[in-house]
């Protein structure tokens, strides 16, 4: 079995923090971060990486959700996505950003492509960041991988028209990447089928539990 890449405390780029604040007005929960992590990117609750197991439930009256992870792990990543999808299906989190660097995502979790969801690729690799300690700051963390965004909108669809003019403003304001699959597209189900030829089974939703490092 895969074992997750060993990764450090690395959080979202900046780009992408505040790409997050600005279409969805602020971040009430991270359910996968550290402390000094939250704090930096301003949200209002958050869980500790060893203890994202817990449910995923968003304070607040809009319960908005930021999920950053540095791993190129596919089976940390999917656990980490279908943790979000199900809080989001399940109204415990109405609207969030999901930041990624393994790109293997795009690949092995077909339902990313589906609508409402949006997806924007950047046009460069966005370099996450890491805690200096000898100079007290965040700096940007080197990275390898390119790596992609997902939004997904409130369920309201006079809600989800609006964030997402908003998400394209503002895409284009920070001259970020490409925004793909607008929110109201028709839910796309035909890879599933294609999915069960190929490996036999239908898509598992259910996640799969890992040790995770952090």
């Amino acid at each position: 079995m895969e074992k997750p890449s060993p990764v450090r405390a690395i959080g979202a780029p900046k780009e992408v923090i505040t790409l997050a604040r600005r279409v969805m007005g602020g971040i009430d929960l991270d359910p996968y971060t550290t402390e000094r992590l939250a704090l930096h990117e301003g949200a209002t609750a958050f869980y500790h990486r060893k203890a994202h197991r817990r449910p995923w439930h968003a304070p607040g009256r809009k319960k908005r959700a930021f999920l950053a992870s540095a791993s190129t792990s596919i089976l940390e990543t999917k656990e980490l996505f279908l943790r979000l999808l199900n809080a989001w299906d399940e109204g415990h989190i109405l609207e969030a950003f999901a930041w990624s660097q393994c790109n293997e995502a795009l690949c092995r979790l077909p339902w990313l492509w589906s609508g409402p969801l949006s997806i924007v690729i950047p046009f460069r690799r966005l370099p996450g960041q890491s805690w200096n300690k000898e100079k007290e700051a965040f700096r940007a963390h080197p990275c390898s991988a390119w790596s992609f965004i997902v939004y997904f909108p409130p369920k309201s669809q006079f809600e989800a028209t609006e964030r997402f003019k908003a998400l394209n403003a503002e895409v284009r304001q920070l001259a970020l990447g490409r925004v793909i699959r607008p929110p109201g597209h028709p839910l796309d189900a035909d890879w599933e089928e294609s999915w069960a030829r190929r490996y036999k089974e239908p898509y598992d939703y259910e996640p799969e539990e890992i040790d995770v490092d952090g």
